[in-house]
This record gives structure tokens, C-alpha cells and sequence, in this order.
């Protein structure tokens, strides 16, 4: 087991089972708290459900750790305390012994040691707020997944004539994105334009809910959506290489999709040029406890 805390300052350390810095115990890794909000009314029992959701994720980790001399214990004072600096942010990621590995972004909300030391070791103790419930899967983070696929014109025996084409790219096919994480996610598309492609649209085919632009693109033309949370944005990176904001041409019955957990079916659509589209999906599945 090894947990890596990196802070906004690119400042790290190891903590784990092995010297300096031990982890003797954690808590709340594993932990999701339901936050339920309830309503009772005169004369029934019971209660009514008015909602539930996640709270925010509290983290603690105690450990130890051994210096060879009373220098170089005052030496790792003084680096722990600056990289568990409150006023930095962080992420905490967590590698447990069956091989996988989990992120979190935190904030610190305490560091502290003991007020003597042992010898030559000292106990600390760091608590951590994450805003997020949530873990995110870093084996499967920033996975890749095609919106269009290939038909192979191939054929044997292979004649080649004038105007042949040994594949053509399909890009209204249903394809299937499966959310291995515990709850949905939101997701980064990304469409890159081979020919014009006027009103392109990515349409979630169970529950029919779709984003779509309103505007025509053209060869070498990429357009980047985000629905991640906390990050909503429409970007267009022109054939010259400049960026700039699309959301201007969003479709006003567009949402931001979600991929949901489990099996989503999306395609690609467009009023004209379909054909041309090259679309690709990237997600980041999460996990509830780790």
C-alpha cells in the first residue's frame, strides 16, 4: 500500500509502508455518507423523503516517520509541513495492494505532529476534505473510445480500380460506452471534421437526449466538448490552430450529456455531412470507496 500526496506547488511526498514516512493507520477511504433530508407531518409516522445525496469526503491518515539523526528529523518537519501547507490544494493517490490505483482532489483542513519526539521518529497526523465523493479510477481514467468506425472495403481476390477506397469511416453507427465506475460521469468529445459538417449532434440513443451545434465546420476543424463536472465548455480549435469559445452556437434544447452507469448507446448525427465526422469519447469512471 503507498499513498502520493502532490500539492498545487508540484511539492510530493510518499507515504506508506516503507521508511521515512510509515502510514500506521487511514480512515474514510472507504467511507460515503448519505446526507438524507427528511420531513415529518403531524398525525402520520414515520417521515417523507425530501432528498439525499452525497457528502463530502473526510480523510485521515497517521503515520510516522524516522530520521537517522536530530537534524534530519527537524529536516522532515519542516518538509512535511510545507507540502501539507493548508492554503495549497491537492490530489491524494492511493495505490492499495491489488494493483489498482485511485485519485482524489483534496484540500487539507490539518496537519500535526506530536508535541515530542520519540528518539529518532515523530507521529503526525493529516485530515483531508474532498468536495468530491468520489474516487477516480486512474486504470481507467482518460480511456478512449471511438463514436465512428471503419468499414473495410477489402475484399480477396483484392482488385484495386480507379476510385477505389480500402475503408469508408461510418459515423451513425450506435456505439456502445460502458461506465465502470459506482455513478455517472460526465465526459469530453471530442469531433474532428475530414469534409463540411453542418449541425453536428451526439445523441444519447436510450433516453434521446442529445448536444448539437448550430453552425456548419469545415475540413481540419475540431470542436471539444467537456461535461465534466465543475467543467462545462464548447471550444472550437480552427484549421489554422487558434482556440475559441463555441457555446454561442449550442442548440437551445442541448444538455450536457452524462454517460451513466453501466452501457450508454450514443451516436454521431448531423443534418449534412456525417460522413465526415471523426468522433471520440473520453471518460474518467468513478468508485465510491476504495
Amino acid at each position: 500500500m503507498q499513498i502520493v500526496y502532490k500539492n498545487t506547488n508540484g511539492e510530493q511526498v510518499v507515504l506508506g509502508q516503507q521508511p521515512p514516512f510509515l502510514v500506521t493507520s487511514k480512515k474514510g477511504f472507504a467511507q460515503v455518507d448519505n446526507v438524507i433530508t427528511k420531513q415529518t407531518q403531524y398525525g402520520l409516522d414515520g417521515s417523507i423523503l425530501i432528498n439525499q445525496q452525497l457528502d463530502d469526503k473526510e480523510l485521515e491518515i497517521e503515520g510516522e516517520f524516522i530520521a537517522s539523526d536530530s537534524s534530519d528529523l527537524e529536516n522532515k518537519k519542516t518538509q512535511l509541513a510545507s507540502i501539507f501547507n493548508p492554503k495549497l490544494a491537492g490530489t491524494l493517490t492511493y495505490f492499495p495492494d491489488n494493483g489498482g490505483v485511485y485519485y482524489l482532489d483534496v484540500l487539507v483542513e490539518k496537519f500535526s505532529m506530536n508535541e515530542s519526539s520519540k528518539n529518532l521518529s515523530q507521529i503526525y497526523t493529516i485530515n483531508f476534505l474532498s468536495l468530491d465523493s468520489y474516487w477516480v479510477d486512474k486504470n481507467q481514467a482518460d480511456k478512449l473510445i471511438p463514436l465512428s468506425t471503419l468499414k473495410k472495403n477489402l475484399t480477396f481476390p483484392l482488385r484495386i480500380s480507379t476510385g477505389f477506397t480500402f475503408a469508408v469511416r461510418s459515423s451513425n453507427n450506435i456505439q456502445t460506452i460502458v461506465n465502470d465506475g459506482d455513478v455517472s460521469v460526465g465526459m469530453v468529445v471530442i469531433l474532428e471534421f475530414t469534409g463540411e459538417v453542418t449541425n453536428p449532434k451526439v445523441l444519447n440513443v436510450t433516453t434521446g437526449e442529445y448536444f448539437r451545434l448550430e453552425n456548419t465546420y469545415t475540413v481540419g476543424e475540431i470542436i471539444k466538448i467537456v461535461t465534466l463536472r465543475g467543467e462545462k465548455e464548447v471550444s472550437l480549435t480552427t484549421s489554422g490552430g487558434t482556440e475559441e469559445n463555441n457555446l454561442e452556437f449550442w442548440d437551445e434544447d442541448s444538455i450536457f450529456l452524462q454517460l451513466a452507469k453501466g452501457n450508454n448507446f450514443f451516436q454521431l448525427q448531423a443534418d449534412s455531412g456525417s460522413e465526415n465526422m471523426i468522433g471520440t469519447v473520453r471518460i474518467s469512471p468513478k468508485v465510491l470507496g476504495v
